[in-house]
C-alpha cells in the first residue's frame, strides 16, 4: 500500500492537530508502522516520515484555500526535488513519487470534519459497518416483510 492511500485510511479516523510538533510526533508512529507493515525499499523511518510529511504539505498545497499563494501550486518538479536525497542520502523510485503526486493533486486527502455529499455518507456507512462488527452492540436482524401486515 502506497504511503498516501495509507495516510487516507490513518487520517479518516481523526483530525491532525494545529501544533507541528504534535503532527510530527503522529507521522512519526506512522511512518514506522507503515514502514514495517510495507516492502517498499525505504533506507529508514526517517525517509518513510519524511515521505508522510511531504504528502500532508502536497495535500495542504494542492486543496487548502487559505494557504497565501506566493507562486503557482507545486508541480510533481517540485515535489520531486522536495524529497531528492531523502531517502537515506538515495532518490525515492521516481514512478512511485509520480503515482502519490498524482493521486493527491486529483483526490484530496480529507479529514473527517471537512466531508460532505457522498464522501460524507461512504465515511458515515464505513462508521456504521465498523461498528456492527464489534462484540459490545447489538443489532436485531428482523425478516424482509416481517411487519408488512401492520402497514
Amino acid at each position: 500500500m502506497r504511503v498516501d492511500e495509507a495516510l487516507r485510511i490513518y487520517l479518516s479516523e481523526f483530525r491532525l492537530p494545529g501544533e507541528a510538533p504534535l503532527i510530527s510526533a503522529l507521522l512519526e508512529h506512522f511512518a514506522a508502522r507503515w514502514r514495517e507493515c510495507n516492502n517498499f525499499q525505504l533506507a529508514n523511518n526517517d525517509a518513510a516520515f519524511g515521505l508522510s510529511y511531504a504528502c500532508i504539505m502536497l495535500n495542504t498545497d494542492q486543496h487548502n484555500t487559505n494557504v497565501r499563494r506566493q507562486s503557482s501550486p507545486m508541480t510533481v518538479e517540485d515535489f520531486k526535488r522536495n524529497l531528492s536525497k531523502m531517502n537515506n542520502n538515495e532518490n525515492f523510485d521516481d514512478g512511485m513519487l509520480t503515482e502519490i503526486y498524482n493521486a493527491i493533486k486529483s483526490d484530496e486527502i480529507l479529514l473527517p470534519a471537512e466531508h460532505t455529499g457522498r464522501v460524507r455518507e461512504s465515511y458515515l456507512w464505513k462508521l456504521m459497518l465498523k461498528r456492527t462488527v464489534t462484540t459490545g452492540e447489538k443489532f436485531l436482524h428482523v425478516p424482509t416483510g416481517a411487519y408488512n401486515h401492520d402497514i
